[in-house]
């Protein structure tokens, strides 16, 4: 006989929150050191928990403010898939040459070509992929934001759409976005001419992209429905984060660079290398790969991949020496051609007391010992230690005899 119990989580099963979460791709699922809350601080009806593997809670309406911000694509929305979203607004793109957006509640949804459960769930991939569908004006348009209990997370939409106008210098196409109230949405656009050739592959790309992506959230929701656990991505990108690096490359590139903005999806790393000790946590957190440790019997390397990089933070926030911190700009090149590029390069020595190696750094300046051997607080007798010499195996005889 089947116990209520097991009866109950069958049928929760089939009745999911409208967003839905892989837990394995979880920042705070990869390492115990992450301290992540963006999901929490975004969401407008405290509907996610954190205590223990993280969860999506009933009181989630669905409006997509936590896939916005998840620096991993965490977070899925079946009401609203990117892949379907963006097949709306290529065809819109291709007819027209313009993408109009809006909310669910909004007076204007008989006219707009793609219909989001909130605006909140509008973000990066998905405003670059009208531009890349050809649109040349991608407008936003809001419903009647005072009374609805989505209205929390609007100021971070209003913040993502002036972000992106400021990537206009490097990215053109997107001086095209505008946010306006349901008064200020433009007429029904004229349909264009045939789209040429280029256009029409690029559609075909973009069209796969999505699939891919649809793909991968069917497989995300039958392994909640099995109860099969997802397999970490620990390492990986998205595919979302692929579709986003793949419109960066096929959109026209102007001059400079982005702005960083830590709520962005991009960041670039400065290393302080007379700080850096070579501890190599920075690259034992990162959940994408984006800081690789090369192996070098003589030299400690660090190499970065922007392209990777996702913004997370746990790079910055658990560096001992506080010797990484964020760029100001991100470089457009190294984001479209995936640039890998030496961060630091610090040759080792040898510690006069222990004899391991170790990387020098300000915390080791002038002392020849390690930064372990030089913490005289906790080690008193190591500041008055006479150097070791000889090989370890006579120095354990020696100390035995």
């Amino acid at each position: 006989m089947v116990s209520f119990d097991a009866l109950e989580q069958f049928v929760q099963r089939f009745e999911q929150p409208p967003a839905t979460v892989n837990a394995a791709a979880c920042t705070r699922e990869m390492t115990f050191l992450s301290r992540c809350q963006r999901c929490v601080q975004a969401c407008p009806h405290e509907a996610i928990d954190l205590k223990g593997a993280v969860k999506v809670l009933p009181a989630c309406t669905g409006c997509g403010a936590c896939l916005t911000v998840c620096p991993t694509d965490a977070y899925r929305l079946s009401e609203s898939s990117l892949g379907e979203t963006l097949a709306q607004v290529e065809r819109a793109a291709r007819a027209t040459g313009s993408a109009l957006l809006t909310c669910a509640r909004s007076r204007v949804t008989g006219q707009a070509d793609a219909v989001l459960p909130c605006l909140a769930r509008a973000e990066e991939t998905l405003l670059l992929g009208a531009f890349g569908a050809g649109a040349r004006e991608v407008t936003l348009v809001r419903g009647p934001c005072e009374g609805c209990e989505n209205a929390p997370a609007m100021p971070r939409l209003e913040r993502t759409v002036a972000r992106l106008q400021g990537w206009a210098g490097a990215l053109p196409a997107t001086a095209g976005l505008r946010l306006v109230s349901e008064g200020e949405a433009p007429p029904p656009p004229r349909p264009r001419a045939e789209v040429e050739g280029e256009r029409r592959a690029f559609f075909a790309w973009m069209r796969r992209e999505g699939l891919q992506v649809a793909a991968t959230v069917a497989d995300e929701v039958a392994a909640g429905w099995s109860g099969r656990p997802a397999a970490s991505p620990r390492g990986t990108l998205s595919p979302e984060r692929r579709l986003l690096l793949g419109l960066l490359r096929r959109l026209p590139a102007g001059e400079g660079s982005l702005p960083y903005d830590p709520e962005g999806p991009f960041a670039d790393l400065a290393v302080d290398l007379d700080a850096c000790d070579g501890s190599g946590t920075c690259v034992r957190v990162c959940p994408t790969g984006a800081l690789q440790q090369p192996e070098d019997p003589d030299a400690f390397t660090l190499t970065f991949q922007a392209s990777r990089c996702v913004n997370c933070g746990l790079c910055v926030e658990h560096c001992e020496p506080k010797a990484i911190r964020f760029a100001p700009t991100v470089p457009v090149e190294a984001l479209r051609r995936g640039t890998v590029r030496v961060a630091v390069q610090k040759a080792t020595a040898h510690c006069t007391s222990c004899g391991l190696p170790f990387v020098p750094s300000k915390a080791t300046a002038g002392g020849g010992r390690c930064k372990y051997c030089g913490m005289t607080d906790l080690f008193p007798s190591v500041a008055t230690a006479e150097p070791q010499v000889g090989p370890p195996d006579s120095r354990v005889s020696e100390a035995t005899s």
